[in-house]
């Protein structure tokens, strides 16, 4: 659920935190399982040290992609691409875009018509081959400093523009998460996810 209440189809950070909090709990003992989501199913698999979770690689699905179009949104043109991965995104690939660019126009670019269901928005710069940087506007969220599916979209995106190939590290604010693409177009997510804190809900 994002915080305006919207639900996501699927969200990359998301699963593997579900994952890490369903083997920290003893909800499952398995280091490999899968996931169902409003964006289909995933597999997930646990790489675990002792009693600890190191990192958790998700199998994200295939990538769709259309050409690239460009919008208009708050009086200026920005091309990208439209891409799904269970979920709506629109990857931006543009060096010069900041972070003030970002909080300026992502709300705008979200709601603009052509995404009837609103839609998650990545500013990339491509470093080299195998890295990318991301500025991410999240749909429902606002600025978000990581995201598994942006990362899957922006790298789905830059690869099939041929700005890169597999494997690609994607870099945001937040942190950095590995991306494979398997023969088949699959996209294979590895990543951390930390406790942060425990809290208790009393209803």
């Amino acid at each position: 659920l994002n915080p305006d209440g919207s639900e996501a189809e699927k969200s990359g950070n998301g699963l593997r935190i579900f994952c890490r909090f369903l083997w920290d709990h003893g909800y499952t003992t398995k280091r490999e399982f899968t996931v169902s989501t409003l964006g289909g199913k995933v597999t997930a698999k646990l790489d675990v040290h002792g009693d600890e979770v190191r990192a958790i690689t998700v199998d994200m699905g295939k990538a769709e992609i259309s050409p690239e179009e460009t919008i208009e949104a708050g009086g200026r043109k920005f091309a990208g691409s439209v891409v799904s991965v269970g979920n709506p995104h629109f990857v931006i690939v543009d060096p010069a875009l900041t972070r003030d660019d970002l909080l300026a126009y992502g709300s705008k670019i979200e709601h603009h018509p052509r995404f009837p269901n609103r839609t998650n928005l990545q500013f990339v710069t491509v470093v080299d081959r195998h890295t990318l940087k991301l500025l991410i506007w999240e749909r429902g969220a606002g600025e978000t400093l990581a995201s598994g599916s942006s990362s899957c979209a922006a790298a789905a995106a830059c690869r099939r523009l041929g700005l890169v190939e597999s494997p690609v590290k994607a870099v945001m604010p937040g942190g950095e998460l590995g991306l494979i693409f398997l023969p088949d177009g699959m996209i294979r997510m590895t990543g951390p996810a930390t406790p942060v804190y425990v809290g208790k809900l009393l209803l």
